[in-house]
C-alpha cells in the first residue's frame, strides 16, 4: 500500500482503539452462577498484500545490439550503472536514471566500451569515491579485473587520452582459467575473486588481489588457492563472519555445492588444515548435473538460502545453516520449488519480513519474477505469493535491485539479445519499523525503556538521519528538532542503508526511568540526506514508521505492572464472593471480568 493510499485512512476512529487498548478497561456484572473471569489479549493483524507484484512502470532498452548477462547497481541517488557483454562479446558499461518512481530516464547517460577484447560475466562492484571495479572472463577466458570511473551525474570518466579504465589485471592467464568470477570486499584494499579454471579440471580457485582506492591495482595476486579440486563452476562467493566466507557453485558432477574458506584480512587464503583448504562442504543438491548457476543470500542468524536451477531445470529455493566458524548443517533446512516448469539463472533479493522475490529465466525463456516467504528459521514457503512475467518474449539472466520504498529495477537479456532495464512495483511492509534491541517490533515503550528502530526496503547505499516527531507528520512539514524527545547530542542519529535497503536496530530514544506518563504519540522519521528536501519530510524519498496512526505511543505505564494489578484485583474479587458465599451460605453472584490490554507489538 502506498503511503498516500495509507494517509487517506480515517485515523480518529483507529487511535481511539490504540487509546483503548494499552489504557486498558474493566467491566463487572452481578446475576449469574459462578464467577467468570475473562482475559482478552487484542493481536495486531498482519499487513495484507505483502509480495503482492504490480505491473511495469517503466522500460527502456539499454543496448539495442547486444546486452548479455547485465550486472546492475547503484551509483548515487537516481543514477545506476549496467556492466554487461556487448557488441563482439566486449565489456561495455552503461549508465541511466532510475527516479525513486520507477520512471526511467528515455536515453542512457553515457556509455564506453571497458573491455574491447572480450568481457564475459561480468561482476560489477563499488571501490570508492567514484571508482568501480569489475572482475569477468577476458580475451580467451583469462580472468581479467579493470578499474574505471564513474561520476555521480553518470559520466564515465576516461582515465586518460587513449583509454578509459584506470588499471587493470589478469588474475589468470591461460585459456579458459578465469571463468565467472565473483568478487567481493575483504577488508580495505583488499579483494577476493571465486572463479573457476576450465585449463585445469574445472578446478575452482578463490584469488585475492589488491585495489586502491584510486583504482590502482596490484601488479600481482595476493594469494590463490584451489577450493574446489574437481569442478566449479558459476561461483557465488558470500561473508559469514570474520575471516569466514561461503561458496556456493555447481560442483563435482555438476552437483549443488556449498563450502566455507577463510580468507584473512591481508588477503591470505589460509588452509582448514593440511590435507584441504576448506572448513566444510555440504552437497544441497545431489541430483546429478542439478546445481546450476547457485545464488547464495543471508536470511537471518546462521540461516541462509540457495536459489538455482535443478531437476528438470525447474527453479529451487533450498534454507541451509552455517555457523560463523564455517561449519555447514549436515542437512539442507528446507526445500521449496520455486518454478516447476523453469527457473534458469536466478537472483534472489528480500523485499521485507518473510518476503523474498526472484528473478529468473523462465518456461520458453520468458523474463519472469516470484515472491516467496523464508521464515528466520528458514522454513520455506509451500506456494508462491506472486508472478508477474515481466517480459513474455524473452527474459535471460536478471539482476534485480532495490530502487526505494516499493519499486525495484530488473536489467536482463532481452528480445534479440538486446539490453532491457524495467522497473516494477513488489509490494512491502512498513519501512520503518519500531522496536526492541533484537529487532523484535515494539510500539509503545514504558519509563526505563530503550527506543530502537530498524530499516526494511529503503533506498539501497543511502545515508539518513532518523527523527522522532509529534504525531501526525505529513507532506511538506518542516522536522522539528525541539520535538524529538531523545536527550543524545545530536538527537538524529545517522544510518546507513546496505544493498537491499536495510538497516539493523538503532537505538534512538533511552526514556528516562522516573519520567511522567504522558502518553505522548511520535512518529518516526528517516530523513533521506541524498534526495528530496532535506530537514523537510517528503513522500517520495523519505519514510515513516506509520502513516495512518502513531508509530510510537510512550511514556506509558509497564504492561507487566497493568497485569499485576489485574490479577491482584481477580484474587480481592474471588475473596470477596467466596466469603460472602461462606458467610450467607446463598448462591454466589456472577461476576464478569474483562480486562482488555495490549502492548501493540505490531501494526
Amino acid at each position: 500500500m502506498k503511503k498516500i493510499a495509507k494517509r487517506e485512512m480515517e485515523k480518529k476512529g483507529v487511535r481511539e482503539e490504540e487509546e483503548r487498548k494499552w489504557k486498558g478497561e474493566a467491566k463487572f456484572r452481578g446475576g449469574g452462577r459462578g464467577e467468570k473471569i475473562i482475559l482478552v489479549v487484542l493481536l495486531p493483524a498482519a499487513e495484507a498484500g505483502v509480495g503482492n507484484i504490480g505491473d511495469e512502470i517503466d522500460f527502456l532498452e539499454f543496448d539495442d545490439y547486444k546486452g548479455n548477462t547485465p550486472d546492475l547497481i547503484q551509483v548515487s541517488g537516481n543514477v545506476y550503472a549496467i556492466f554487461y557483454s556487448g557488441s563482439s562479446q566486449d565489456g561495455y558499461l552503461t549508465t541511466v536514471t532510475i527516479g525513486s518512481d520507477g520512471n526511467i530516464g528515455n536515453t542512457v547517460l553515457d556509455s564506453a566500451e571497458i573491455c574491447p577484447d572480450q568481457g564475459l560475466t561480468p561482476d560489477l562492484i563499488h571501490i570508492s569515491g567514484s571508482v568501480y571495479a569489475v572482475a569477468y572472463s577476458g580475451l580467451n577466458g583469462w580472468g581479467s579485473l579493470k578499474t574505471f570511473t564513474i561520476l555521480d551525474d553518470g559520466t564515465v570518466s576516461p582515465f586518460n587520452e587513449t583509454q578509459v579504465w584506470i588499471d587493470c589485471l589478469r588474475f589468470e592467464g591461460g585459456n579458459g582459467v578465469g571463468r565467472e568470477p565473483s568478487i567481493i570486499h575483504i577488508s580495505g584494499s583488499v579483494y577476493a575473486i571465486a572463479h573457476g579454471n576450465e585449463t585445469e579440471a574445472n578446478k575452482g580457485y578463490i584469488t585475492t588481489v589488491e585495489i586502491a582506492s584510486n583504482g590502482a591495482i596490484s601488479d600481482a595476486v595476493l594469494d590463490k588457492e584451489v577450493f574446489a579440486p574437481y569442478k566449479c563452476k558459476t561461483p557465488d562467493l558470500i561473508h559469514i563472519s570474520g575471516d569466514v566466507y561461503a561458496v556456493a557453485y555447481r560442483g563435482h558432477n555438476d552437483l549443488g555445492s556449498l563450502k566455507t574458506v577463510k580468507i584473512f584480512e591481508n588477503g591470505t587464503v589460509s588452509p582448514f588444515n593440511e590435507t584441504q583448504l576448506w572448513i566444510d562442504l555440504l552437497r544441497f543438491d545431489t541430483e546429478t548435473g542439478k546445481g546450476v548457476y547457485p545464488e547464495i543470500i543471508h536470511i537471518s542468524g546462521n540461516v541462509y538460502a540457495i536459489a538455482y536451477g535443478g531437476v528438470d531445470d525447474d527453479g529451487f529455493v533450498k534454507t541451509v545453516t552455517i555457523e560463523s566458524d564455517g561449519s555447514i548443517g549436515d542437512a539442507v533446512l528446507d526445500s521449496f520449488e520455486f518454478a516447476p516448469n523453469n527457473g534458469g539463472t536466478p537472483d534472489i533479493i528480500h523485499i521485507s519480513g518473510d518476503v523474498y522475490a526472484i528473478a529468473y529465466e523462465g518456461l520458453t525463456q520468458q523474463g519472469s519474477l516470484k515472491t516467496i516467504t523464508i521464515s528466520d528459521a528458514g522454513t520455506l514457503s509451500e506456494t508462491c505469493l506472486d508472478l508477474l512475467r515481466f517480459d513474455t518474449t524473452q527474459g535471460k539472466t536478471p539482476s534485480i535491485i532495490h530502487i526505494s520504498d516499493s519499486v525495484y529495477a530488473v536489467a536482463y537479456t532481452g528480445e534479440s539479445d538486446d539490453g532491457y532495464l524495467k522497473t516494477l512495483e513488489i509490494t512491502s511492509s512498513d519501512c520503518l519499523i519500531s522496536c526492541d534491541s533484537g529487532g523484535n517490533e515494539k510500539n509503545q515503550f514504558a519509563l526505563g525503556e530503550n527506543v530502537f528502530v530498524k530499516g526494511e526496503g529503503l533506498a539501497a547505499n543511502t545515508n539518513y538521519t532518523i527523527w522522532i516527531q509529534l504525531d501526525p507528520v505529513s507532506e511538506g512539514d518542516a522536522i522539528v528538532s525541539a520535538e524529538d524527545p531523545s536527550t543524545t547530542t545530536p538527537k538524529n542519529e545517522t544510518v546507513k542503508t546496505d544493498a537491499q535497503g536495510d538497516f539493523p536496530a538503532t537505538l534512538i530514544w533511552s526514556i528516562n526511568a522516573s519520567a511522567p506518563f504522558t502518553y505522548h504519540e511520535y512518529d518516526i522519521v528517516a530523513d533521506n540526506l541524498e534526495s528530496g528536501t532535506v530537514g523537510i519530510y517528503n513522500v517520495a524519498s523519505d519514510d515513516l514508521d506509520s502513516a495512518s496512526v502513531a508509530g510510537i505511543v510512550a511514556p506509558v505505564p509497564d504492561v507487566s505492572a497493568l497485569v499485576l494489578f489485574a490479577s491482584g484485583l481477580v484474587l480481592v474479587l474471588v475473596y470477596f464472593v467466596w466469603g460472602r458465599r461462606k458467610k450467607t451460605h446463598l448462591r454466589p453472584a456472577f461476576f464478569s471480568f474483562s480486562f482488555f490490554f495490549s502492548n501493540n507489538e505490531g501494526r
